[in-house]
């Protein structure tokens, strides 16, 4: 059965408040639910995942729900199932007071965000003090680092 939305208004209403009256965090079995579809093909959906015979009426109704939920991705259940952070570190030993150093910044956040990454920024502190971006990296939450080093010696 394809819906022309409006069960996902009613439904949404049900779903968004607790006894309490807090907003519950919409997931992936809400939009199921109000889209009548499976999980899976909301996930096949939202993933565009390649492959997948998908109506575009389907497509559209979960869509709709995904809006009306307002849903969001939870990156931490979906980095503990395909075991990516889909995290990165940009580590810098570089003088920040220099232009060049927010063109490096912006430029890496930029790819980042437009490959559906996070970035941690660890500046130019003793490698101590980057103890977490080291520890985050060996423990699987950091997928990879971008250093941006000076060959040159900069006093501020």
């Amino acid at each position: 059965m394809i819906s022309d939305g409006s069960d996902c208004i009613m439904q949404s209403m049900k779903n968004t408040a607790n006894a309490k009256g807090a907003k519950k965090r919409a997931t992936i079995k809400d939009v199921a639910e109000m889209a009548h579809v499976t999980t899976g093909t909301v996930s096949f959906i939202l993933n565009n995942t390649p492959g997948q015979t998908i109506s575009e009426a389907t497509r559209a109704n979960v869509l709709a729900c995904v809006e009306k939920l307002n849903y969001r991705k939870h990156y931490l259940a979906s980095s503990t199932r395909s075991g990516s952070s889909r995290t990165i570190a940009l580590v810098s030993t570089y003088n920040r007071s220099h232009l060049n150093f927010l063109d490096f910044l912006n430029g890496t956040m930029k790819a980042a965000e437009e490959a559906e990454y996070g970035v941690l920024v660890c500046l130019d502190h003793p490698v101590d003090e980057n103890a977490n971006c080291i520890r985050y990296f060996l423990e699987g939450r950091i997928e990879g680092v971008v250093f941006i080093s000076s060959a040159h010696s900069e006093k501020s």
